[in-house]
């Protein structure tokens, strides 16, 4: 398969569609049809328009077997832009006869509209070719009217367009013969133009003038206001179609960007944005770049007077470089254009009315497709948007210097959990004359951020080509070895400018944080080959978006990065290596010399401020997070009703029946769960220990609830590093006072004596086995040189606020809940202890935990799939509102779940529920331990000790730190469940 998979990359491109139809069919034959779906997308990428339709028909019709109707639309959506209704009507056929068999009536409706989208986008391509062909075909007769209109008289211009001009007056006379009189021509050496029409502009008589005749008269009136002859008369378009101004001012406020007269929005704009600064900007009908043979000199005037020039884009500002206005990264990683993009329009039509007609239909449904989109903008766009609040824009003046800071090197490929230094003596990065070590929050330490000055040099709106970093670096054999498994292991380098991190940007326009530190030639091999050869990325191009606020303040809204291996300099490309094979190959036998450089290049953004790290947190499937809702919201239901069920109706009856029976000699019979009442109050054993675990779960759940609503509050910024984890920690340490509280409380209502013991065990019990837990892994961190073992200073910090904090708090605690009067059971205890019958095995005191711990797991796993993802892949996870939900939805489920549980064993005559109601919900710990092992084996690729000490290590952390949570809150609904049915019930 790998050499099916290279000969896709080898062969021509007449070849190539029949070698991806075979590499799809052996796919098919030894893996089945699911196998064949990454062939087809690589396929319908890489192959021309006309074979990636035919590789589309393909597609959609093995999702359709495999009976993914949902994909297969997909697939047929996005082929339909390689299929021309009038040109490939079977293709059209096809979909059609697909949406019968699978789909509805709106399905078939968005068929229909698809096509005549895509009908449109073809129609304006055509007019701009058949323009093209008509000037070619034309061409003799247009150089003979030349000649002509030059020998007419002294002074007329002897070009092109004069000859196109003559031409015209020519078809107007023979339409004046046929139809009836039309306006006047004008004089001769007067400009006049005939074809071309906009609806934006407008004449005195009310009817709107294209772009070509406002151009004529504004260059007539600075003619006039210079003395320099006779008005020029701009003579109007008779065949033309009017369009109302209302819609058209409409369309140019919502396609104008910002909408407060600056156009931000507007810089990719047309020519026709007078007063407004809006239009033309996403949304609008944008144009093509049009021959000199058509417009000649109007292309001079078009630039003179403030319209855009075609190769830039964007009309620049004063004291910016040439490139700031480039497309830059995104036309590089640009996926081809679908239906629902806009498209480049031009119309040139031999009729000017059908010329008209079709600018007219094309601004129609371009304003309609702009409204459309400004309203579900209006609707969504408060969700789009990351408002974060404490951060403080940094606006910078042009040449202003901006900081480039250097964070550790991680690995996102798995395979290693150790984060490096950037400055670790063995990469051999260049290094600032004074290396500063920038201030990091206590959460971004333990996580193994080591923030760090760069001797890279950024100046605003200064672009750079082949700057030197440094002189050239020395590589020995045994760091380019080091260097090399670095570089296997997947390690990617970690930029932040502005506060934003480097990315690269995907196919989907999504940014992935950070950047390859190089190449390999085995990376795709299942084993690493000794004999492969490592090429060290050593060249950067960097690229800032920038965005320009209404008060002319310049802010940083975007970092793309995209590294290159080259041995030698290239300055006469500008060290240009984007179609260049990696040549930087580090030498297995000696030392190798590397020249590290970089370009910088500064881009105009439209994205604002506030929403610049939208492009870095866009969710690529939020269905997934709904679906964990759905199932969570499924679970809760479920045992709702079981509870209701069960208990509601059975308890009621049992209540009602105790207190209602009274056997012939006057006495109550006891049956049911109301034989345990003398029992079901009595002290369980190892108390001290549950009071202690259960004071912890408090402390823990309540940390848990107060970080996660300041998370969806919006208090937590993804620019500031590590503040989750500080925030989780600052809280732990502030609710040890619950924890003391609570543990004192339930001690004293146990009638526990050791009320010392139960404070120490409480403030250390817990805290020291997690941090007993963390100085091992400490030490294995140490001996792996990596960025994540935790310094002394911060080590004497946590000590601190353990002992200076968390300690003397939980004191307080204890001191306020010893003071409380112990809460008074309802019914009383028998000194001697009731025997326990028989139990059956589903009620086994294990067996029942394994039971019940797997109802909250259910409700959790999937949201936990992101969050390992997030640590130990170092995303971005953002999505706390889900978290939140997914949150309540665990409490409630374990309450549930436990109170379920404990009426089943009381029921069974068996008193003893205090432990059993904490490991019931206290379970699914064990089941969050075993999918970590699961996740390690399956998701992860880790090849060395240390990165899996690392990683069992804080899953048994949070293993523990979870059973202790959840337990908590099995007990607490246990034990006022068990209160609320024994003081309902009469007992003598």
């Amino acid at each position: 398969m790998k050499i099916y998979d290279r000969a896709t990359r080898a062969v021509g491109d007449e070849d190539r569609f029949e070698v991806y139809s075979l590499y799809v069919a052996k796919a098919v034959s030894f893996f089945g049809l699911v196998a064949a779906r990454e062939i087809y997308q690589r396929a319908i990428e890489a192959l021309p328009d006309r074979q990636a339709r035919d590789m589309c028909v393909r597609f959609a019709e093995l999702e359709a077997r495999l009976m993914e109707v949902d994909r297969a639309r997909a697939v047929w959506s996005y082929g339909s832009q390689f299929a021309d209704p009038r040109m490939d009507p079977a293709y059209w056929r096809l979909w059609q006869e697909f949406e019968v068999k699978h789909g509805n009536e709106d399905t078939f409706k968005e068929m229909l509209r698809i096509k005549r989208s895509v009908q449109a986008k073809y129609n304006t391509d055509v007019n701009f070719i058949s323009a093209q062909l008509l000037a070619q075909r034309v061409g003799a007769e247009l150089q003979d009217a030349a000649a002509a209109v030059g020998t007419a008289g002294a002074g007329a211009p002897a070009d092109a367009m004069a000859a196109l001009e003559a031409r015209t007056r020519r078809v107007e006379a023979e339409l004046d013969a046929e139809d009836g009189p039309v306006p006047a021509a004008p004089a001769a050496g007067s400009t006049r133009v005939v074809g071309f029409v906009s609806a934006r502009a407008r004449g005195t008589d009310g009817l709107p003038l294209d772009p070509a005749q406002r151009l004529r008269a504004e260059a007539a009136l600075a003619t006039e206001e210079a003395g320099g002859g006779a008005g020029t008369a701009v003579a109007e378009n008779p065949d033309e179609i009017a369009i109302g101004d209302d819609d058209d001012d409409d369309e140019e406020q919502e396609d104008g960007g910002d909408g407060d007269g600056n156009g931000d929005g507007a810089d990719a704009g047309d020519s026709g944005d007078d007063a407004k600064g809006g239009g033309g900007g996403g949304g609008g009908v944008r144009r093509r770049p049009v021959p000199d043979a058509v417009f000649g000199g109007l292309k001079e005037v078009a630039e003179d007077s403030g319209g855009e020039a075609p190769a830039a884009g964007v009309k620049r500002a004063a004291g910016e470089s040439e490139g700031a206005g480039g497309g830059g990264a995104r036309e590089r990683f640009k996926r081809r254009p679908t239906h629902a993009k806009s498209h480049q329009v031009v119309l040139v039509a031999k009729n000017p009315m059908m010329g008209a007609f079709h600018i007219a239909a094309v601004q129609a449904a371009v304003a309609a497709s702009a409204a459309a989109v400004v309203a579900v903008a209006t609707l969504v766009g408060g969700a789009g948007a990351y408002y974060l609040p404490g951060v403080a824009p940094t606006d910078y003046a042009i040449s202003d210097p901006v900081a480039v800071e250097v964070n550790a090197l991680t690995s996102i490929d798995s395979k290693s959990l150790l984060p490096y230094d950037y400055y670790f003596s063995k990469f051999h990065f260049c290094q600032p004359e004074h290396l500063e070590n920038q201030l990091e929050s206590l959460g971004a330490i333990l996580f193994g951020d080591r923030l760090y000055n760069s001797p890279f040099e950024l100046f605003m709106l200064k672009n750079e080509t082949c700057k030197k970093l440094c002189s050239p670096v020395t590589i020995p054999k045994d760091d380019a070895d080091f260097i090399s498994q670095r570089i296997l292991e997947g390690y990617y380098q970690s930029w932040f400018i502005d506060g934003l991190p480097a990315a690269q940007m995907d196919e989907e326009g999504t940014y992935e944080i950070g950047f390859p530190l190089g190449f390999r030639t085995d990376e795709e091999e299942d084993e690493p080959d000794p004999n492969a050869t490592a090429f060290l990325n050593n060249h950067f191009d960097v690229e800032v978006e920038y965005h320009v606020n209404p008060e002319g303040a310049h802010r940083i809204v975007g970092v793309l990065v995209m590294p290159y291996s080259s041995a030698t300099m290239d300055e006469a490309s500008k060290c240009d290596y984007t179609r260049r094979e990696p040549t930087l190959a580090l030498s297995k036998d000696g030392d190798t010399s590397v020249q590290w450089t970089y370009n910088v290049r500064w881009v105009k953004s439209d994205t604002r401020w506030g929403t610049r790290w939208d492009n870095y947190l866009r969710m690529s499937n939020p269905q997934i997070h709904w679906f964990s809702i759905i199932n969570s919201i499924v679970i809760v239901l479920l045992l709702s009703s079981m509870i209701a069920v069960i208990l509601l109706r059975a308890l009621r009856k049992d209540i009602l029946r105790y207190n209602s029976f009274i056997d012939e000699d006057g006495g109550q019979e006891d049956f049911g769960w109301k034989l345990v009442h003398a029992d079901v109050f009595r002290p369980p054993p190892n108390r001290m220990l549950l009071t202690v675990l259960l004071g912890s779960g408090a402390q823990l759940l309540m940390m848990l609830g107060v970080t996660l609503v300041f998370a969806v509050l919006g208090f937590l910024s993804p620019s500031s590093r590590g503040a989750l984890t500080t925030m989780t920690l600052v809280f732990y340490v502030c609710f040890a006072g619950v924890a003391g509280y609570v543990s004192a409380r339930l001690y004293k209502m146990l009638l526990g004596e050791y009320w010392r013991q139960n404070l120490i065990l409480t403030a250390t019990l817990v805290p020291g086995t997690v941090f007993l837990i963390f100085i091992v892994l400490n030490f294995f961190l140490v001996g792996a040189q990596s960025s994540a073992a935790v310094p002394f200073g911060t080590m004497f910090a946590l000590v601190a606020l353990w002992f200076l904090i968390s300690v003397p708090l939980c004191a307080l605690g204890a001191y306020f809940g010893f003071k409380q009067p112990a809460i008074q059971n309802p019914v009383k205890t028998n000194q001697i202890p009731r025997q326990v019958p028989t139990q059956p095995l589903y009620l086994n005191v294990w067996v029942a935990a394994l039971i019940g711990g797997i109802l909250p797991f259910g409700a959790i796993f999937i949201e936990l799939w992101f969050i390992m993802n997030s640590i130990w892949f170092h995303r971005i996870y953002y999505v706390f509102g889900f978290l939140f939900l997914v949150y309540v939805i665990l409490v409630v489920t374990c309450a549930e779940v436990a109170v379920l549980m404990c009426y089943f064993h009381l029921c069974a005559e068996d008193w003893r529920w205090q432990w059993r109601a904490f490991l019931t919900s206290g379970a699914s710990g064990v089941y969050v331990l075993a999918y970590s092992a699961v996740y390690y084996f399956k998701r992860l690729r880790v090849d060395n000790v240390p990165s899996a000490f690392l990683y069992f290590g804080w899953s048994i952390v949070t293993s523990f730190l979870f059973v202790i949570a959840t337990g908590f809150v099995g007990y607490i609904s246990c034990l006022y469940f068990v209160r609320k049915i024994f003081s309902s019930i009469k007992v003598d």
